[in-house]
């Protein structure tokens, strides 16, 4: 989500602060909220919801997360899958330290369905290629697969009921005041906030 997120606000906050200095940590949502509590960050971009006590959140954008797949599995492009269903073909997931991932399994998990997998990843960029090989559905963040979306190198899997939007956003603690240019880089993304 660097890339597709948070680049287009580091670019805005570079030009208007070229002085300044950021320095920018790519972790799991989970790694940077403990990497907030160490003190090792101002300001951390996350998966939402982060649910803790210690920490202020604030949603910036609403994200989608849906299954694609390749042409492999064309049948699929006009069916209507249950959650269930969908839990019978090979999956392609983030890795379950992944925040995002959570979500996803709490979605199935309220259905009565276990997801399991065949292939985890670390990278949510490597999932639609997955997919688009034939390896099986991938579970991807509709909003930063555009690109394989419109190449046409996979297509959403049309599952019923959707798994609910949720959102990235900014955390920090609550316990300390933001620094200048965390305050200045979220005041950026909320001007230019996506819902």
């Amino acid at each position: 989500t660097t890339k597709e997120l948070l680049l287009p606000y580091i670019s805005a906050f570079h030009q208007l602060h070229p002085g300044v200095q950021l320095m920018v940590t790519n972790r799991t949502s989970l790694q940077l909220v403990e990497c907030l509590k160490a003190g090792q960050l101002d300001l951390a971009i996350v998966n939402l919801p982060i649910e803790d006590d210690a920490l202020s959140t604030r949603p910036i954008r609403a994200v989608h997360d849906i299954f694609v797949a390749g042409h492999a599995f064309a049948q699929l492009r006009q069916r209507s899958l249950a959650p269930r269903e969908l839990a019978s073909y090979p999956l392609i997931m983030l890795e379950n330290a992944a925040n995002s991932r959570r979500y996803v399994d709490r979605f199935f998990a309220e259905q009565g369905v276990t997801l399991v997998p065949e292939i985890e990843l670390g990278a949510h960029e490597l999932l639609p290629s997955f997919a688009a090989i034939g390896f099986g559905l991938a579970c991807v963040v509709q909003e930063f697969c555009q690109k394989a979306l419109k190449e046409d190198m996979v297509f959403p899997v049309d599952l019923s009921p959707a798994i609910p939007p949720r959102a990235i956003g900014a955390c920090w603690l609550r316990s300390m005041p933001l620094g200048e240019a965390a305050a200045e880089l979220l005041r950026l993304m909320e001007e230019k906030k996506q819902t």
